[in-house]
């Protein structure tokens, strides 16, 4: 798992269960990260997921959905990843 620095940071109220609540909690203290930024490194590797890559290609709306997930470049592509990554 790659880790980076926060960014944008905004409240989000999502509803998990508790044995998540738990992993999410031990990963962190794991890794010496806020919890906060150990869910989001981790969920921002989900953009590099070649299916839902596919997924996002088919999409009416896919050149929005690249731009503000792949910074303009075509998912799947170094430069796409790296956009991820940020």
């Amino acid at each position: 798992m790659k880790f980076g620095k926060p960014r944008n940071a905004r409240r989000v109220d999502w509803r998990i269960g508790e044995d998540v609540r738990l992993l999410v909690k031990y990963y962190a203290q794991y890794v010496d990260y806020p919890e906060e930024q150990a869910v989001e490194e981790f969920l921002r590797q989900l953009a590099a997921d070649p299916e839902f890559q596919s997924w996002v290609k088919k999409r009416r709306n896919n050149k929005r959905i690249i731009d503000e997930l792949y910074g303009g470049a075509e998912p799947g592509t170094v430069r796409a990843l790296r956009a991820a990554d940020k």
